[in-house]
């Protein structure tokens, strides 16, 4: 009905979109269709031109191969496997050359004879606003593994060479890794990654604990957070009595914050401010040494596996060069430098501190039913008779292979999983509060870096910021951003690149009043921007956590 006019340039333009798509859902379809068209051609060809070539060549060929095989001195081959070889490669060069023209055959016949031709019909019908020409120019597009023989433009150092040549087959290769995608490989506990600020918790325990024994009190660093270039140097900002703090600061280079000037802040507003200094800092002056400092890191599960029960578990790492280098404490300090971690520690640090410094090992079960175990491994490899047992040791079995035939009557077991506790850290609750207020401040306070009104990346889903907003006062947090040189280009160009991983890690509770915990949710997204990001994920978790729980 729309003609003319700006309404029908909208209205083509929709339409365009709208074919778009169609060609895009359909291109297996197309793919697929010349699959079983070439396999069809390919016998036809074997029964009309390969045959009367064979009539006139075949034997000076063989002749010419036999003779090539003497000349080299190598064993000789069966005749049949010469011409197969040289059948495909025939075959190979006829498609290339005439595809086109019996594609388009395909398309306009109007023979419903073979079911080919009926799916070729079909596809024209729903590429029906494309001219035949059009169709053509797309199905030459799409090549098959096997046709990506031209060159590469570029230098591809990385990339697996083809009876040594590297083409279009070794680019298309290198989305496909040579031990598959791994896709029952769990991001969770089986990919680590620097974990960034989200780290910031452990030197922020460690100095308050070490703190509060010795001296009773909390008061241990405040300073201003303000980046600035004086002449040929930089400082970080001053210390409380006004000393000025260098860039490079007692044998070490000191990270700056993702602001220039953060201002004035104590251990709760630089976790709402994410200051960088002020941790680093922390971790030289305010914790024994840097062993101590690894030691209470591995009590909060980091550098080493949880024990969840799950194969194939990683257990991340820790540096061990902090002693010497300073810059590599600076930088560990806020969760980078040679420091890895996999999202479940992160969890399990998150919940030693929701549990008032209990360790729990993760735990995949609540309740497990069943029947008792029949035989144990020792009463099962050591019997002297079972069923079948002759047969069996004439090929080489010597256990009862089939153990189903010796199970007696089992009772039904319910086994409740109890909670296990691996080890306890000190937290004293003026410790634990004053590090729950500066989590809450993450999420709520003036300058906290997951402040509702700093997260526009779903400006567009007002359901998600609604419930961000609404839970807001219900959880902590800390939000994170893990800076790491990575190489993802085939190509070698320019070498790696920077990216950033972000993170948020939340505790969730079961009112305002922040006094019994509930979940713990971490969000580790690769390629992200800020750690802010992340936060509005967490409280869908929770969320949806909750409706789970109220309809069970």
């Amino acid at each position: 009905e729309v003609t003319s006019g700006a309404a029908a340039d909208e209205f083509r333009r929709h339409k365009a979109r709208d074919s778009a798509w169609v060609v895009r859902r359909r291109t297996r379809v197309v793919m697929l269709s010349a699959s079983k068209l070439k396999k069809k051609l390919s016998l036809a060809f074997r029964n009309t031109l390969f045959s009367k070539w064979r009539e006139k060549n075949q034997t000076a060929f063989l002749k010419e191969k036999r003779a090539l095989e003497k000349k080299e001195g190598c064993y000789a081959k069966p005749y049949l496997d010469y011409l197969q070889v040289e059948e495909r490669k025939q075959f190979e060069e006829f498609w290339k050359a005439h595809r086109s023209q019996v594609v388009k055959k395909m398309l306009v016949s109007h023979d419903d004879s073979s079911s080919l031709a009926k799916e070729f019909l079909s596809l024209r019908e729903s590429l029906s606003h494309y001219s035949i020409t059009e169709c053509i120019s797309l199905f030459n597009t799409m090549q098959s593994f096997d046709e990506l023989e031209a060159a590469l433009w570029g230098n591809y150092p990385y990339l697996r060479a083809f009876q040594g040549v590297k083409n279009k087959k070794s680019l298309a290769a290198s989305f496909y890794p040579l031990n598959g995608f791994g896709y029952g490989r769990s991001f969770c506990f089986r990919q680590s990654c620097q974990l960034g600020s989200l780290f910031k918790i452990v030197p922020a325990y460690a100095a308050l604990l070490q703190q509060y024994e010795s001296h009773g009190n909390l008061d241990i660093l405040t300073m201003v957070d303000a980046y600035q270039k004086n002449g040929s140097s930089y400082t970080m900002g001053t210390f409380a009595n006004g000393e000025t703090i260098p860039r490079m600061y007692k044998g070490g280079r000191l990270p700056r914050s993702e602001h220039s000037n953060v201002g004035r802040v104590n251990l709760s507003s630089a976790l709402e401010t994410s200051s960088n200094p002020y941790f680093s800092i922390l971790a030289l002056e305010h914790i024994t040494n840097p062993d101590k400092f690894l030691e209470i890191s591995s009590l909060f599960s980091f550098g080493h596996k949880t024990g969840v029960d799950l194969a194939g578990e990683i257990g991340g790492k820790l540096p061990q060069d902090l002693s010497q280098n300073m810059t590599g404490l600076f930088s560990f300090a806020i969760g980078q430098h040679a420091f890895d971690s996999t999202p479940l520690q992160a969890s399990s640090m998150l919940s030693i501190l929701a549990n008032k410094g209990a360790c729990l090992k993760p735990q995949i079960l609540k309740i497990r039913a069943g029947k008792q175990p029949s035989y144990s491994a020792e009463r099962l490899f050591n019997r002297s008779k079972y069923p079948f047992q002759k047969p069996l040791e004439a090929i080489g079995i010597d256990f009862p292979l089939f153990s189903a035939t010796l199970t007696p009557l089992q009772e039904s077991l319910v086994d409740k999983t109890e909670r296990e506790i691996t080890h306890q850290l000190p937290l004293p609750l003026p410790v634990y509060s004053h590090i729950i207020s500066g989590l809450k401040q993450v999420v709520t306070g003036r300058r906290g870096t997951a402040r509702h009104n700093k997260i526009h990346t779903y400006d567009q889903n007002s359901r998600v910021m609604n419930d961000y907003k609404a839970l807001s006062e219900q959880f902590v947090g800390k939000t994170s951003t893990a800076q790491r040189v990575e190489r993802i280009w085939p190509a070698k160009i320019g070498g790696g690149q920077m990216v950033k991983h972000i993170w948020f890690g939340g505790i969730f509770f079961e009112d305002e009043s922040l006094k019994k915990p509930e979940l713990v949710v971490i969000v580790y997204l690769r390629f992200g921007d800020f750690g802010r990001e992340a936060a509005p994920l967490a409280t869908q978790v929770a969320s949806e956590w909750r409706r789970i729980k109220a309809s069970s």
